[in-house]
């Protein structure tokens, strides 16, 4: 992902507004590590990085707080929790099934409008792939995620995946130096799923999902301590 940028909103803007704001300014902080695990953090620190007020900050924390990337300990502050890679593995066996569901939905249901933006973004998937610009890939990524939710027309699986992705993509971003020599196949196993959306064809994407999630699977496997997937105890970790 670029650069995030430092956000000043004028004090006329909407409270609701503010909040929106400030929750997407410092999730794609905690998720680009700029905001690193473990960091120790005050919503008076927080609302000076965005310059704005303490009450959408706050907010916005609470939502973090919610998806996992921000823990809130009384009269400590905040606490940027630690990326739980073993955690990662077993939202993957989630995510799995969830995945295959979304992909047939939006098969079913998408329009003639998200068709085109299908095909024009898996393009741009492999492109970022190919070229192994991992920024860009992990963008087109995120606008895959939000695409194929919007085309899927579930509102309850929309809020269960908000609150995976951010998780999901603070895992590969720390890991991105390991894995730009695999984006090519990553843009090629993510653009088979759209291809089908865009075709029309449920059955055809919950295969090509379940392939993608073949390949994500064993990428994150790849970069997971083996000793995480050998203990027992790793395992009944909450």
């Amino acid at each position: 992902m670029g650069n995030t940028p430092v956000i000043s909103l004028e004090d006329t803007t909407p409270a609701v507004s503010q909040a929106e704001h400030a929750y997407r300014s410092l999730e794609a902080m905690l998720v680009t590590l700029k905001l690193p695990p473990n960091a120790l953090l005050s919503e008076e620190e927080l609302s000076r990085k965005l310059g704005i007020g303490r009450t959408p900050v706050r907010e916005a924390v609470k939502r973090l707080a919610m998806e996992g990337l921000i823990s809130i300990k009384p009269r400590k502050g905040l606490i940027v929790t630690p990326i739980d890679e073993q955690h990662h593995l077993l939202l993957l066996e989630v995510r799995r099934e969830l995945e295959r569901l979304i992909a047939r939905r939006a098969a079913i249901h998408r329009t003639e409008k998200h068709r085109e933006t299908f095909l024009e973004l898996a393009k741009r998937m492999q492109e970022a792939g190919e070229r192994r610009d991992y920024d860009v890939y992990l963008d087109a990524d995120e606008e895959f995620n939000n695409l194929i939710l919007e085309a899927a027309v579930s509102p309850p699986l929309k809020r269960i995946m908000a609150s995976i992705h951010p998780a999901m993509r603070r895992f590969w971003y720390s890991h991105h130096r390991y894995l730009k020599d695999r984006t090519p196949l990553g843009g090629a196993q993510h653009a088979n799923v759209m291809y089908a959306v865009a075709e029309g064809d449920p059955e055809r994407a919950a295969k090509a999902s379940d392939e993608l999630m073949d390949y994500v699977e064993g990428v994150a496997r790849s970069v997971v301590p083996l000793d995480f997937e050998s203990s027992p105890s790793a395992l009944n970790d909450p």
